[in-house]
């Protein structure tokens, strides 16, 4: 909890006083990793979920269902695949070359 608290993700407040106890909030740098964690959530309800089932299922309060994290294009809404994606210089990247498509060996 300390290396999140020093990272900036989460704020150590006192909540009692008699014995001490602390509670941890979201910074606005962690609610903004959030998405993050979800994903990372998915990724080992995929692979690392035992036979009973996942750990922790998150329900989206607004429409009542459990939900897991989608990657999808904020044009499209398409699901984002490493496949069908080519990272390029931004406006701060280096302009004198192309980035190369991400290629994996298989």
């Amino acid at each position: 909890m300390r290396r999140l608290v020093d990272a900036g993700l989460l704020e150590k407040r006192v909540y009692e006083t008699q014995p001490v106890r602390h509670e941890y909030l979201l910074t606005e740098s962690g609610r903004d990793f959030y998405p993050v964690i979800l994903a990372i959530t998915a990724w080992g309800d995929r692979w690392l979920a035992e036979e009973a089932g996942v750990p922790v299922t998150t329900r989206h309060e607004p429409c009542g269902h459990d939900t897991r994290a989608e990657v999808v294009c904020s044009h499209c809404k398409e699901p984002l695949c490493w496949e069908d994606v080519t990272p390029r210089p931004g406006p701060s990247g280096p302009q004198s070359r192309a980035s190369p498509r991400t290629s994996y060996a298989s």
